[in-house]
């Protein structure tokens, strides 16, 4: 059965998180730590210490120790962090759709009144110090920059 885990949990781990370990030591090239090493690491750690009490086992016996295994822990380790990133870049996709969504519902005339009377202009020429007439469910063209 351990064996079988072993085997198993090799894939996830080492290839579907070999952008962990890659990121990792690109981090440690640098003198430097960051989520790809924390990732890494964690893996690796529970991967390797599930080995040693697979293939060796009375080591940990002889020291009084019950050998566990951890690695469904080892895998969900790189599985959750990727299913977090793929969420994020669906969330960061929507965000920046809904930005270029609004941009859109941007005025491209304002209208202008002096003495009574109302024009309509381009909204680029609007100034703040003009009258502007705003009727319910219109938009209202506004400056980029005050």
């Amino acid at each position: 059965m351990l064996w079988a885990m072993f085997i198993l949990t090799a894939p996830p781990v080492f290839w579907v998180g070999s952008r962990f370990f890659i990121g990792a030591i690109k981090a440690a090239r640098q003198k430097t730590s960051d989520m790809n090493t924390l990732v890494a690491m964690g893996a690796l750690s529970a991967y390797v210490y599930s080995a040693a009490a697979t293939f060796f086992p009375h080591f940990f016996m002889t020291a009084g120790a019950m050998p566990h295994v951890y690695y469904d822990g080892a895998a969900m380790i790189v599985t959750l962090i990727l299913v977090g990133r793929l969420l994020e870049a669906k969330a960061k996709g929507k965000t920046s759709t809904a930005i270029k969504k609004l941009m859109n519902l941007k005025p491209k005339t304002a209208h202008l009144i002096r003495k009574d009377q109302e024009w309509k202009l381009p909204w680029k020429k609007y100034r703040l110090t003009i009258s502007c007439l705003s009727n319910p469910a219109k938009e209202f063209p506004l400056m980029e920059s005050f």
